[in-house]
């Protein structure tokens, strides 16, 4: 019986069962709110606001965190919007899909505000291990100063 195994058979089985909740916890943990916020802004126009947006959920996948995220856009064209989505799938960081779209009009604006369910890919060269070498190599530059 390998390592792993005999681990598993030690644990009682409420912790078997608390077991994958462990592991999405893991996972959440890993996910970057920074990262997602700086893609997130290079990757909408200018003229796109973001109203809302809520993680669903997170996983890895190869080495690769892929989070569901609930988001809500505004824009005063349609066809904006359209464009964003487009170039979206191309890029390959998000992709999504309207759910839904609601005429705002108030506070001196018109426009549309725009419910997507929006799979993010964040790159692995983004991952943790990645963020803590160049924590290094950027104090390692600041001490040979």
């Amino acid at each position: 019986m390998d390592a792993a195994n005999q681990v598993k058979q030690a644990f009682t089985s409420d912790q078997q069962q608390a077991l994958p909740a462990a592991h999405a916890l893991v996972e959440r943990k890993a996910f970057s709110w920074s990262r997602l916020l700086a893609d997130l802004e290079s990757a909408l126009p200018p003229n796109v606001k973001v109203s809302r947006i809520a993680v669903r959920d997170v996983t890895r996948q190869g080495g690769q965190t892929i989070a569901q995220l609930d988001l809500a856009v505004f824009a005063n064209n349609p066809g904006t919007i359209s464009d964003m989505l487009s170039k979206w799938q191309q890029d390959g960081i998000f992709s999504a899909e309207l759910r839904n779209q609601n005429l705002q009009k108030g506070r001196g604006e018109a426009g549309t505000e725009y419910e997507l369910a929006v799979t993010y890919r964040a790159h692995s060269s983004y991952s943790s291990e990645n963020v803590a070498e160049a924590d290094a190599s950027r104090k390692e530059s600041e001490v040979s100063r």
